[in-house]
This record gives structure tokens, C-alpha cells and sequence, in this order.
């Protein structure tokens, strides 16, 4: 009878020392390339997607925090943590302005007339993460990984800031931070990544994995067309065994 590629993953000899079971505590952080999906069961509101898919794109946020983790034996590593994140996007170019348009963050009417407008908005969390790690292989010092899991993200903030640039050159900003009660207070996303994880002594591991994470909840409650942010990242982390 063949092997499944998982029996011979398992197969695999796994030398992990100063990786013996017990609790590890960690800094972990990664830059992430943010953006977001927008999905509506309403085909006449098609057209609000493919306008801003037009004029949006992704931009740079980040996820930072703690992270606690136990293993319970050379392969497998259950890991949770409290992580502040952040969440991106905004215009690609500046959008022309035309008489009747309105500042989106104060509301006051626009002159148009060749003015532009460059937006972007963010979304700030606090994420817990349940994941488990599997090391796929590696010798005494250094392993492979990969790891997946969900996360429960509770919204504290969104900024919203635009900048009005005048045909003769200057610019009017604005900006407007708080809570609103269109964004979900409680999202779910996943998680998966898959890395290296190298040993300093029986004590420290350096690890880096470039990871994907993805709303499986919407980030808005009203109306019918529905955001559900994603991004890409590389995350670093610093793991301390107890």
C-alpha cells in the first residue's frame, strides 16, 4: 500500500533541540500588504464594486504583539497571543473632482473644476490568534514549519483621511479617527503561514514566515455591498522557552 505524503511527512526525522515541550513566550511582527474584497448579493450593485476596485488599491499596515505558545512534542505546537492590527487601503490616483462633490470627511462642497481627491481609510483591531504549527522537517538548529489557525479581531478605531489638491497646487487635508457602529465589533479571520524557525541555544528560536490572513466576516454591518479585508506579510518573531 503507498504511503500518503502526510505518513511520509512523518516519516521525516525531526532533530529539535532546545525545541522540547513546554511554554515559549514571544515578540512577533509583520509589515502586511492590506486591501480588501467586496462582495454583494445584489447583481445591480456590481457596478459599486468595479468602480472602487478601479480607483482603490492595497497599501502597507501592520500586526504586532505578544504570543504564548506550548509544544507538545518535536512536531506539533499550539500557540496563541494578543496582537494589534491594522488594516489598509485608499485611492491609486487622484480622482477629478466635478461640481457637486463633497469632501468625504467634512461633508462641505467641493469647487471641482480640475480639483482631485486622494483618500485612504484603516481599521485598527485587537486580535486574538488560536493556531497550531507543524514542523514539516529540520535538524538540531534549523526547521521548516507551516501553521494555520483563526483569529477573533475586536474593532477599536478607523481613520478615514483625504487630501483635496487644488488646480493650483494646494492641498486641503483632513482627517477623522473614532469607533462607528456600521463596523462589526467582533470579526473572525484565518491565518496560515508557513516558515523557518532557527534555534539560538535551549532557550531563544528566531522565526520568520510569510503569512496570509483573511476576513471570513465582513468588516461592515449595513448596507449590501460588503467589505472583507485580506493581506500578505511577512512575520518576525523572537520566542523565549520558560
Amino acid at each position: 500500500m503507498k504511503k500518503t505524503l502526510f505518513t511520509l511527512l512523518l516519516s521525516i526525522p525531526v532533530l529539535a533541540s532546545g525545541q522540547e515541550k513546554g511554554w515559549s513566550l514571544g515578540l512577533t511582527a509583520s509589515p502586511d500588504y492590506s486591501y480588501r474584497a467586496i462582495k454583494s448579493k445584489d447583481a445591480s450593485l456590481n457596478w459599486i464594486k468595479e468602480s472602487l476596485d478601479k480607483t482603490e488599491k492595497a497599501k502597507f499596515g501592520f500586526t504586532a504583539g505578544l504570543a504564548a505558545r506550548y509544544r507538545f512534542n518535536k512536531r506539533w505546537t499550539f500557540q496563541t497571543g494578543l496582537e494589534y492590527s491594522q488594516v489598509k487601503w485608499g485611492t491609486n490616483k487622484a480622482v477629478l473632482l466635478t461640481e457637486g462633490d463633497f469632501d468625504p470627511i467634512t461633508g462641505t462642497p467641493t469647487e471641482g473644476s480640475g480639483a482631485k481627491l486622494e483618500r485612504s481609510e484603516s481599521y485598527s483591531y485587537l486580535a486574538i490568534p488560536l493556531k497550531t504549527d507543524f514542523t514539516i522537517l529540520g535538524t538540531k538548529k534549523l526547521s521548516l514549519f507551516a501553521s494555520a489557525g483563526f483569529t477573533t479581531n475586536y474593532f477599536m478605531f478607523a481613520s478615514y483621511s483625504a487630501a483635496i489638491i487644488h488646480p493650483d497646487g494646494s492641498v486641503t487635508a483632513s482627517k477623522v479617527s473614532g469607533r462607528s457602529n456600521e463596523i462589526n465589533a467582533l470579526t473572525l479571520s484565518i491565518n496560515a503561514s508557513a516558515g523557518v524557525r532557527y534555534v539560538l541555544n535551549k532557550k531563544l528560536s528566531l522565526e520568520a514566515a510569510p503569512v496570509y490572513r483573511r476576513f471570513l466576516t465582513p468588516l461592515n454591518n449595513t448596507g449590501s455591498v460588503k467589505h472583507y479585508p485580506y493581506s500578505a506579510g511577512l512575520n518576525i518573531g523572537v520566542f523565549y522557552r520558560l
